[in-house]
């Protein structure tokens, strides 16, 4: 992992944020941690990151979600043959339904829509630059309760990029599935 650390800022954060469990049915907070494998540049990349939200219903939910790349990843450089480092981050609003399968088993949708940050460092050139993008990302996934206050859940998403303005980058290459792990705390 590139950054490690942010792991575990982003799981401190998301479980003191969300992780409190009130006896209140009005209030239905959620929140926790998150761990996706995908691909950029047809490279196998991790991101981690965290996702919030409210129950306005039963089953609909609004929140915000974020992630960054902590996987070590290289793209082309513009200037010369040799590679740049990579950092990508995004995060926006999501819209999320869940449907209680059985008291254990949940199936959930959402829907992420944000943006983006590309930024890279050609260390040899002493150049650095940024990118931004509209970031899309549906989401399928199956949940079980472990516990009263925790979900764990697998997620299978695809990842849609608009407006990547990098020559040796296209919107195809940073668009793609991946396989995501959440841990949410709340109340369920």
């Amino acid at each position: 992992m590139k950054h490690p650390i942010y792991f575990f800022i982003t799981l401190l954060l998301t479980t003191t944020l969300f992780g409190q469990i009130t006896d209140s049915e009005k209030e239905r907070e959620f929140g926790g941690p998150s761990v996706k494998i995908t691909k950029f540049n047809n490279e196998s990349s991790t991101l981690v990151g965290g996702l919030g939200g409210w129950f306005i219903t039963d089953n609909i939910a609004v929140g915000v979600a974020g992630y960054g790349l902590v996987s070590n990843l290289e793209v082309p450089s513009v200037a010369i043959s040799k590679s740049s480092e990579f950092d990508f981050g995004y995060g926006g609003f999501m819209f999320y339904y869940t449907k209680p399968l059985n008291e254990y088993l949940f199936l959930s949708g959402n829907v992420l829509i944000g943006g983006g940050k590309f930024s890279f460092d050609h260390e040899l050139e002493g150049i650095s630059s940024e990118d931004e993008v509209f970031v899309l990302e549906p989401s399928l996934e199956f949940s079980f309760k472990t516990f009263d206050f925790l979900k764990i859940g697998i997620a299978g998403n695809y990842r849609y990029i608009y407006g990547v303005d990098v020559p040796s980058l296209s919107d195809s290459k940073m668009s793609d599935f991946s396989a995501q792990i959440n841990f949410t705390f709340g109340s369920f």
